[in-house]
């Protein structure tokens, strides 16, 4: 199933409209997509060309339309989408898979630093607490600052 959806505004978060509700999605699936769709299309442009992203993110929205009810029994539905979207991007681009932990933090810092999003934005689009995004772009700081500990080792 491939949703069809206007282009993303430039923030996550903001008013975007809907999948076409002719295709008799539940709200809460709307509102999730809503939420969600602008920041996963900005991440994935950064991957890959706009229109690959655009199908990527859409497919991905699609796949999660399809299995809703199972989504939405998950323990955090936001983390199991940001894993689907990443997962699929790792395939596309023919990248080895990283480490959650190091990945979620590289994801962090790239969303941080080249899209300028805040950390509770970066946390709401990976379906992580705030204070775990804090403190990994905290943590790749200090790995980047010449002569902090982790530097030096």
């Amino acid at each position: 199933m491939r949703l069809t959806h206007p282009p993303a505004p430039a923030q996550p978060g903001s008013r975007t409209t809907p999948p076409q509700p002719t295709l008799g999605l539940p709200p809460a699936f709307c509102a999730f997509y809503s939420l969600l769709q602008a920041g996963y299309q900005a991440y994935a442009a950064l991957h890959v060309d706009p229109a690959t992203a655009e199908d990527l993110v859409a497919d991905t929205f699609g796949h999660l339309a399809t299995h809703w009810p199972t989504v939405v029994a998950r323990p955090n539905p936001t983390s199991h989408a940001w894993q689907l979207l990443t997962a699929r991007l790792t395939i596309l681009t023919n990248q080895r898979p990283r480490p959650t932990a190091t990945s979620l933090q590289d994801d962090s810092v790239l969303f941080h630093h080249v899209l300028h999003y805040p950390p509770t934005t970066i946390a709401s689009l990976t379906g992580q607490e705030p204070a775990t995004i804090t403190a990994l772009l905290a943590a790749a700081q200090r790995q980047r600052t010449p002569g902090s500990t982790a530097a030096a080792l």
